[in-house]
């Protein structure tokens, strides 16, 4: 018999929010009962070795609170926000696929949770993933390029981003994305690393990028205003409020604590993330 030691931990998602419950040290997954396998997909492990679970569910047990994953990133424990993310990935296909997209028919889910089966022409289906880019731009002097989306909360900047278009290239896609939104032109220096995103199911892959020239153009659609950083202007702005870093655990954190260095963690008072 499976006991509660060894028992899946779930993560109860909801559209693209989670359930949760506030801990000692802030807020945390709510740990509940977990469902007969067939209910969820694995979307990790805790440091134990314990699979967590991901579980539709939207009801609010006692004890417990719903909250947008975007708005408590910053706050879960690293490995709990890494589950987080791929549970509310899995729930959102799960909520937007019921049926086939070849002939309309109920699409049953399938007991492993990573494919629908067609009732009526027996197709199988599995979640899409959309690649996007994400761009780590320097110029000759060393500075970052940060852009500020026209959907980000107030102050929030980060890297340039975008998604790949059918036929082109993961790099191709990044030196067009950063010209169309921020009219730097650049050239690839290298692959960096990627992640999944769930927002809404992307697989994020990142780049370092060389600007030929710092002049920026912004489109005035997708980002609203784009700047050069040196590590003492972030400092200071980070300092001040008037920027705030991107969320904990998204890539694009991960990518301005790579080029920050060592202080970054001091900075935001986030522990530092490695690659």
């Amino acid at each position: 018999m499976t006991g509660r030691d060894d028992a899946p931990r779930v993560v109860a998602v909801d559209g693209d929010t989670v359930l949760l419950r506030d801990g000692a040290g802030g807020p945390e997954l709510a740990e509940l009962t977990p469902p007969p396998p067939a209910e969820g997909q694995v979307a990790g492990t805790d440091p134990g070795g314990r699979p967590y679970l991901a579980v539709p569910r939207a009801d609010v047990p006692p004890g417990t609170r719903r909250a947008r994953l975007m708005d408590v990133l910053d706050e879960l424990p690293p490995v709990q926000a890494a589950a987080a993310l791929r549970a509310v990935g899995f729930h959102q296909w799960v909520r937007a696929s019921p049926h086939c997209p070849r002939c309309g028919a109920p699409a049953a889910l399938r007991a492993d949770g990573r494919s629908r089966r067609c009732a009526s022409c027996a197709a199988e289906h599995h979640p899409r993933t959309d690649p996007a880019v994400m761009m780590s731009v320097t110029d000759d002097r060393g500075r970052l390029l940060l852009a500020r989306r026209t959907v980000a909360p107030p102050g929030r900047m980060s890297p340039p981003a975008g998604f790949v278009e059918p036929g082109e290239t993961a790099e191709e896609a990044a030196v067009r994305e950063l010209l169309e939104e921020v009219g730097v032109r650049a050239a690839v220096a290298g692959y960096v690393t990627s992640q999944a995103w769930p927002f809404p199911g992307s697989l994020m892959l990142a780049f370092d990028l060389r600007a030929a020239s710092p002049r920026i153009t912004v489109d005035g659609e997708e980002i609203t205003a784009a700047r050069w950083f040196t590590r003492e202007e972030l400092a200071a702005a980070v300092g001040d409020g008037t920027l705030v870093p991107p969320p904990r655990g998204s890539l694009a954190d991960r990518l301005v604590g790579r080029w920050y260095g060592p202080g970054y963690a001091g900075l935001t008072g986030r522990p530092a993330q490695g690659f």
